[in-house]
């Protein structure tokens, strides 16, 4: 193993997919078949009491559990095969509706089919906004930095950002502690 391979592996790094992304992305700056936002990933499971209860409580309204949950204190996020979301929507809708009258944060849930490309993740996470398009930039040396940038209209810019930019700020957070510690997300406004 290389010395800069060896580097991949280390112990903040929580996707292997990622990494190896990386990795052929700098031996080979000018490929486009190696795009990180066409990266397969798959959240990293980090349960506590408090989340295996909020995958009970789930469990006990629709009879399955989320592939994956993530709280804060504003939002809870359930991550859930897309078929799965399209019964809660239609046939579970009374229960989805009292559902979420049990929570006093933000329900969300999201379309998450193990494993997921980083971009179609990233559109899933802000599927109540049209996103234009997404691109990425790589910067740093050891660890490298990845911004990844979403474009949307101006007039969505509040709607991506959340009440006073909590939003983002979780979903950054989300992808700090369950994905790669690296990867922050950016929104940018494109002209109407």
């Amino acid at each position: 193993m290389g010395g800069s391979e060896k580097n991949l592996n280390s112990k903040n790094i929580t996707n292997k997919n990622i990494s190896s992304c990386l990795f052929y992305l700098n031996k080979d700056a000018v490929s486009h078949s190696n795009n990180l936002l066409e990266t397969k990933i798959k959240f990293k499971t980090l349960y506590t009491n408090s989340h295996i209860f909020l995958l009970q409580f789930f469990e006990k309204f629709f009879a399955f559990l989320p592939s994956f949950v993530y709280f804060n204190t504003q939002y809870v996020f359930f991550f859930i095969p897309s078929q799965k979301n399209r019964l809660i929507n239609t046939k579970y809708s009374s229960r989805k509706t009292a559902f979420f009258r049990k929570f006093t944060k933000r329900i969300c849930l999201i379309n998450y089919n193990e494993p997921v490309r980083l971009d179609i993740l990233v559109k899933n996470l802000f599927s109540h906004i049209p996103i234009h398009f997404l691109d990425y930039k790589i910067e740093g040396i050891e660890p490298k930095l990845i911004s990844i940038y979403m474009f949307t209209n101006e007039s969505y810019l509040k709607f991506a950002l959340g009440s006073k930019g909590i939003y983002i700020k979780t979903i950054n957070d989300l992808l700090h502690s369950c994905l790669d510690q690296r990867i922050t997300l950016f929104i940018r406004s494109i002209g109407e």
